[in-house]
């Protein structure tokens, strides 16, 4: 990834060098290229004729017809068309020309009239100024290309160079931080050591003050002071135990009944709503469902995590395992809800389902529960009507009844009642 990045860096630093250079070498010659080619040369008329030095002429202008009028000096006669012409640097005048005349009188050419001729020693200066302009301009772009070249390089040196000392820098911080690492790992085995020293010391210690104290009426003292270290290490190892269970996440754990699995009726629902407020909900798969036996499915609810935060529900035939579970747990739960429980036969057959205890030992069902909720229809046709809700309410000596006018079963393939909501259930489980 860094060496891409440095590699897009390089090329982006060369594109921009590259743009730059071409700027200031591509715009001085393009300007002065327009200087010379934008300048027309001078036009050669008719009667300009080149000097000896090489010079061309001057533009002549245009013949003009004057009239000469009376009493004038003859120098130049009336109706004569006068053309300057430039002299020769060995001072040989011109060669005449005739001019076309611009009236009916005949022309007559009058002699040159302008400056003395220019001798050798003097030679004439350069009178066309876009000469010299054009070298100026030239040299001062091949400065300015060679100032680009030089600057862009030397850019190009100050970011390789950036480069390089990022590059060390970071191999530095690397370097640094893996000698850290290596000094952590020799303290903790510094501190290990140590600690195994001090241990085989005590030993030692601990060895020359039995041999000593041996048949003394202090050996009897030493062997006490041992086993209360051992009884102390034991109630600490609880201590720790208990305290991360009382500090365990609230969790709801949910008993199913015959023929049910975690995908009947409400639970799908129950279990979405509940992990939205931050419970942990276990319903556990109870072997043989369509045959409940207390003897096989009483070990797979006490394998549960039950602490002072959890909420046991328990449907249909859940609800008398819920029972034989708070009977037999070693902590006191939050609460308790019975949805269509019982605890009696609920065929006229008086011999006991194989879900169900002979009988219940109610004080302790009460001790390991805070809060106990039944909840059952006045026309369950299983019979686990507000009947037997009244009758558990009654032994367990406490809690709440929750009588459903016309609900049924709340729940019961058998009785075409999906049941896929159950609104109440959440709002007695609470926050």
């Amino acid at each position: 990834m860094n060496l891409s990045k440095a590699s897009g860096a390089k090329f982006c630093a060369a594109i921009f060098f590259f743009f730059v250079t071409a700027v200031f070498v591509a715009a001085p010659l393009f300007l002065a290229s327009a200087q010379s080619d934008g300048t027309p040369p001078p036009e050669q008329g008719q009667g300009s004729a080149p000097s000896a030095g090489g010079a061309t002429a001057p533009t002549e202008p245009k013949p003009t017809s004057t009239t000469q009028p009376q009493g004038e000096p003859a120098g130049i006669p009336q109706g004569t068309t006068t053309i300057k012409t430039s002299t020769s640097t060995k001072g040989v005048a011109p060669r005449p020309i005739t001019p076309r005349p611009t009236s009916s009188a005949p022309a007559t050419v009058e002699p040159p009239v302008g400056p003395p001729p220019v001798s050798a020693q003097n030679p004439p200066r350069n009178e066309n100024p876009d000469e010299s302009g054009s070298g100026n301009t030239i040299l001062w772009a091949a400065l300015a290309s060679l100032a680009a070249l030089v600057l862009g390089y030397a850019g190009a040196q100050s970011l390789k160079k950036g480069k390089k000392t990022k590059k060390a820098e970071k191999r530095d911080d690397s370097r640094c931080f893996d000698i850290k690492k290596l000094m952590e790992e020799k303290a903790e085995e510094l501190k290990d050591l140590q600690g195994r020293l001090e241990s085989k010391a005590e030993e030692k210690a601990r060895e020359k003050i039995r041999g000593a104290v041996e048949g003394t009426p202090a050996a009897e003292l030493l062997a006490l002071i041992e086993r209360a270290e051992k009884e102390y290490g034991r109630l600490k190892k609880l201590y720790e135990k208990c305290i991360l269970e009382t500090k365990a996440k609230k969790n709801v754990i949910i008993l199913h009944g015959t023929s049910e699995t975690k995908d009947s009726f409400w639970f799908p629902w129950l279990i979405k709503e509940l992990e939205k407020r931050g419970y942990t909900v276990s319903l556990p798969s109870l072997p043989d469902a369509d045959n409940p036996r207390l003897d096989a499915w009483l070990p797979v609810a006490l394998k549960e995590t039950y602490t002072p935060e959890t909420i046991l529900i328990g449907h249909s035939a859940g609800g008398p395992l819920q029972l034989s579970v708070l009977e037999n747990i070693g902590v006191k739960i939050k609460r308790a809800i019975l949805v269509a429980g019982y605890a009696r036969p609920k065929s006229a057959d008086p011999k006991p389902e194989p879900i169900l205890q002979n009988s219940y030992d109610w004080r302790k069902i009460s001790e390991h529960v805070d809060d106990i909720i039944f909840i059952n229809s006045d026309n369950d046709p299983w019979g686990c009507t507000d009947v037997e809700g009244k009758y558990m309410r009654d032994n367990i000596g406490k809690g709440k009844l929750i009588v459903m006018k016309g609900e049924g079963h709340m729940g019961s393939d058998t009785f075409k009642q999906p049941y896929k909501e159950f609104p109440l259930l959440l709002e007695l489980i609470g926050k």
